[in-house]
């Protein structure tokens, strides 16, 4: 519970190294627009090797961006995914 469990969980999640990664998107749909916000899906792919295993996950993600001054920001992700 909290900002310090939140961290701790992302941490632990990401605390492997990938080597030549990539992420790609594709078939990006644009969900709705404002002034101040965007919100799309799209199709990835994620692969790379860790541990000296390749690896490759394809799936579908949501993002909705917000606009900050000059600069859009990702507020929010969702990806669902399999591997190969």
């Amino acid at each position: 519970v909290g900002r310090r469990a939140i961290q701790q969980a992302f941490e632990k999640t990401w605390n492997y190294e990938v080597e030549n990664e990539k992420f790609t998107i594709s078939d990006i749909q644009v969900l709705s627009t404002d002034r101040r916000s965007a919100v799309a899906t799209y199709n990835f792919c994620w692969e790379g090797s860790s541990q000296g295993r390749p690896f490759k996950h394809f799936g579908r993600g949501t993002r909705v961006l917000v606009r900050t001054g000059d600069r859009l920001q990702i507020i929010h992700e969702h990806l669902s995914g399999r591997p190969e």
